[in-house]
């Protein structure tokens, strides 16, 4: 088949792999990606993670009592 460009196995596996690395998040270790727990930055976004989840509690508890409206 003449005129289809595939892709390099080489940049195939370059995506897979920072996929893998940088975006998807690992249930085993506390839903980070493999690339922050390697970094230490997982503490940082740990803490970060709970301040959005308890400030969405609340804003969720407050919506449901009418006290704030969107």
């Amino acid at each position: 088949m003449k005129g289809i460009n595939y892709p390099v196995i080489s940049e195939v596996k370059y995506g897979v792999v920072t996929h893998y690395n940088h975006v998807r998040c690992d249930v085993s270790i506390g839903k980070l990606t493999p690339a922050n727990a390697c970094v230490d930055r997982a503490k940082a976004i740990l803490v970060e993670g709970k301040r959005i989840k308890r400030d969405a509690i609340a804003n969720r508890r407050l919506q449901r009592n009418g006290a704030l409206t969107l």
